[in-house]
Order: structure tokens, then C-alpha cells, then sequence
């Protein structure tokens, strides 16, 4: 079951030269989604709707554990892996559950928003705190 969210960010597109080396290039606005995949346990972004990157997550108890967070190559650096883990981290929230970060750009994430650390699981909450 996918369950979308926010369909109004955009990025903008780079060159990509056409085959043949004509020089021509698509510039654009790419449209950036994303949404709940509860049968992979994972929460994806979409840009122009093609799969860009997700965040694996599992379950237990009250923490959601925050396993794995991936963008692929060709929409790196364009703030994708920032804005999937931020609808996981607002999903955790509203469901009232708590952050446990187990990959690098989790931890990352919560250290540049401090905001996030009240819902950080109480243990761990003093890694992030200032």
C-alpha cells in the first residue's frame, strides 16, 4: 500500500547533453513526491514520478529504527535523501512512535535539525542535543 504525500517540491534538472554530442540540453523542473511503501517497510521519493531513493525502516515496538537511507546516482546532491527522511521522521511522529537512527545519514540528518530530537528515543537523545 502506498500512502503519497507532498507533490509540490521541485529541483531543477541538470544538463544532460543528447546523444550524438548535438550540445543540446533539458533543462527543467522535476517534481518531487513522496510516499509510504508499508509492504517494503520503507518510505520513497519519486522525481517526475520514477523511484529516486528511499529510507528503510523497521519496526519494534514503539521505535521505528531507521535502517537504511538510499538515493540513486542520478538524483544525488539534489536533496532527495533530506526530504524522504523528513516525511519518515514526520510519519514517526504522527503515529506517535519514536526515532531510532541506525544509518549514517540519519544520524546526520538529526544532528543539521534539532527538532527532530524530541522524538528521538529517550536514550539516545543526548547524542543530538547541543
Amino acid at each position: 500500500m502506498h500512502r503519497n504525500t507532498r507533490s509540490s517540491a521541485y529541483f531543477d534538472a541538470p544538463c544532460f547533453p543528447l546523444a550524438g554530442g548535438r550540445g543540446v540540453c533539458h533543462y527543467g523542473r522535476v517534481e518531487v513526491e513522496t510516499r509510504h511503501n508499508e509492504e517494503l517497510s520503507r518510505w520513497e521519493v519519486l522525481a517526475d514520478g520514477e523511484l529516486a531513493g528511499w529510507v528503510d525502516y523497521r519496526l519494534a515496538g514503539d521505535n521505528v529504527i531507521i535502517a537504511h537511507t538510499e538515493v540513486l546516482p542520478a538524483y544525488e546532491r539534489k536533496g532527495l535523501a533530506a526530504k524522504v527522511t523528513e516525511a519518515t521522521f514526520e510519519w514517526v511522529a504522527g503515529e506517535g512512535r519514536t526515532i531510532v537512527p541506525a544509518c549514517a545519514y540519519a544520524i546526520a540528518h538529526l544532528h543539521r535539525h534539532p527538532e527532530w530530537v524530541d522524538h528521538v528515543a529517550a536514550p539516545l537523545q543526548a547524542r543530538f542535543r547541543n
